[in-house]
């Protein structure tokens, strides 16, 4: 469902279940953590579908194709629109899970069973997918902030990016855009693949070289 609003453009429908946390489901349960909804609330061997061709394209063969397909039109739009979610996905993951500030550092200490930790797809599936995404969220954090029907813990990332300055916010987008392909490259090479090239938009590149320029010792020259 929410799937088809990021093909329609219609972000705004994600307020209604991207707050909204479930147990993680594992063989022998341990412990009462709990997981974003969206997110994949599995954990251990429990005789699920094989996923080696990513979450997105497993969907789609077993389930959308027949179901939502002629909805959709085509599995590239299916995946297409499928990589726009997985982007806001992993940007509130990288927010609540690497991003240490006063507001960050609260939420980690005061509610430990949320796990919103994630493992995004793009694993399997080009960046280049998710660039209108991207570019949307950049825009929105250049002029009023990230909005909170884009937002796991609306209250968290309203209080981070308030705090921050126009510059500042794009400097952390930058960064985010950086980490997630480092991710993506380092992920695939695992995999014994070859990473899939990538030619960000010159707004979204700025951003990048906005965070490298005042980050020289994290990005190394070769």
């Amino acid at each position: 469902m929410l799937t088809y609003a990021a093909q329609r453009n219609r972000l705004h429908f994600l307020k209604e279940l991207l707050p909204r946390y479930l147990r993680v489901l594992v063989p022998r349960r341990s412990e009462d953590a709990q997981t974003p909804f969206l997110f994949w609330p599995f954990r251990g061997a429990l005789d699920l579908p094989d996923m080696k061709l990513g979450r997105n394209q497993e969907y789609w063969e077993l389930r959308i194709e027949e179901t939502w397909g002629v909805v959709y039109g085509s599995e590239d739009a299916f995946l297409n629109a499928a990589s726009q979610l997985e982007f806001i996905l992993e940007f509130n993951s990288y927010l609540l899970v690497q991003y240490r500030s006063p507001a960050t550092d609260q939420f980690r200490q005061s509610s430990p069973e949320k796990r919103t930790d994630y493992l995004p797809d793009f694993w399997n599936t080009p960046l280049r997918f998710a660039i209108p995404t991207a570019e949307r969220i950049l825009k929105l954090l250049a002029s009023d902030g990230f909005p909170s029907y884009l937002a796991i813990e609306p209250q968290v990332a309203a209080t981070v990016f308030g705090a921050m300055s126009m510059l500042e916010r794009e400097v952390f987008f930058g960064e985010f855009l950086n980490q997630l392909k480092t991710w993506q490259d380092q992920a695939m090479m695992q995999q014994m693949r070859f990473p899939f090239l990538l030619s960000w938009p010159p707004r979204l590149q700025s951003a990048i070289d906005q965070y490298k320029s005042r980050h020289p010792d994290q990005n190394p020259r070769s």
